[in-house]
């Protein structure tokens, strides 16, 4: 809601957002279908009306790992249509972050990052950005705590666009009454089982 406290999205609000936004549903497909060895996707094609965008990934993921894999891709299309979010002056939040939640320990140093996974030094920033935009979604008083300058720049960027803004909203109350949330460094502060 514009303005108000955020929520956190849940699994099942990702098909009503997705199709408000880009016009279609996540969509579980086989491996073939997915570019090598990815196990999910966000694509931009050419289409006769305009540009066509789909956000797959691999239908055998269990549910948790699904979760997480069509929020980081939602998180390319939150980036795509804001514009493609600026990443200068954010590079420590965004690969503390990244480490974070892909690994479940907080580190500053020896960070895992996309680079990791095989994506080139170009790919890094958007793989960035679309994973601190499924950390806000998911819990935004996390990364409004843990990188506050990243929260706030998507929020710039998100909430001033028209191409996303009717979609979702990123608020920037705080971390409400009882303070911030804390969890334990070898979880994935994201996933359901840590809070």
């Amino acid at each position: 809601m514009v303005r108000g406290g955020d929520e956190a999205i849940s699994p099942a609000q990702y098909d009503a957002i997705s199709e408000g936004s880009i016009g279609s549903q996540p969509a579980g497909v086989p491996a073939g279908a997915l570019p090598r060895g990815a196990v999910g996707s966000y694509r931009e094609i050419r289409g006769p009306d305009g540009p066509e965008r789909t956000v797959k990934f691999l239908k055998t993921l269990d549910p948790a790992a699904a979760e997480k894999v069509v929020g980081h891709e939602f998180g390319h299309v939150v980036d795509e249509l804001s514009g493609r979010i600026p990443v200068e002056g954010l590079n420590v939040e965004l690969r503390q972050l990244y480490n974070t939640l892909n690994t479940g320990q907080e580190r500053t140093r020896n960070l895992t990052g996309p680079q990791h996974a095989g994506y080139s030094e170009a790919d890094v920033p958007r793989e960035l950005m679309a994973e601190a935009i499924r950390a806000y979604m998911v819990n935004p008083n996390y990364i409004k705590i843990v990188a506050p300058k990243t929260a706030a720049r998507i929020r710039q960027y998100v909430n001033n666009n028209p191409r996303i803004n009717q979609a979702i909203q990123f608020n920037s109350t705080g971390a409400g009454p009882f303070g911030p949330l804390l969890f334990p460094v070898d979880q994935d502060p994201l996933d359901d089982d840590s809070r």
